[in-house]
């Protein structure tokens, strides 16, 4: 078991809080200005998603609710992981984290969430979603090579 976290702890936790800020300033100003279709590859323009991921039809308080459950859930394994010093992980954790509360909190307040960058073969999505998706790749990288190192351990003993 590694030293827990307490000197990064602030760090980790101040960039979540920078995060969510960016994106809360990113997401007004998207939708207070209508974007103009440039032609480009990759263009911002606002959406207003009131379905889950992927468009998928769900009331939005029941995606609120299992949003937040699935918070609570990951900041106890958030906390679980500073405590035995799992450096990875945590921040793996943090963009999660800040991710999903962003998106719930653009629900919460909005009654969707605003997405804005549009790369035209894929559905449109907001840096909230990128978070999350680099954010659970490196939590899997992280629990893999944990694992890897784990079951070596197991045979060298």
């Amino acid at each position: 078991m590694k030293e827990p976290i307490h000197k990064n702890f602030f760090m980790v936790l101040l960039s979540g809080f920078v995060f969510f800020v960016v994106e809360f300033f990113i997401k007004n100003a998207m939708v207070a200005a209508a974007a103009k279709d440039t032609g480009a590859f990759a263009q911002l323009r606002f959406v207003p998603n009131e379905a889950m991921a992927f468009s998928i039809p769900v009331h939005n308080l029941i995606i609120v609710a299992l949003a937040l459950i699935m918070i609570l859930w990951l900041l106890q394994y958030f906390a679980v992981c500073c405590r035995d010093g799992l450096y990875g992980h945590v921040w793996a954790l943090n963009g999660i984290i800040w991710g999903a509360f962003s998106n719930v909190y653009d629900r919460i307040s909005r009654g969707f969430v605003v997405d804005y960058v549009d790369v035209g073969l894929w559905p449109v999505f907001n840096l909230a979603d990128v978070a999350i998706v680099v954010g659970v790749i490196a939590l899997l990288v992280v629990i893999s090579k944990q694992e890897s190192k784990n079951q070596l351990q197991t045979l060298s003993a």
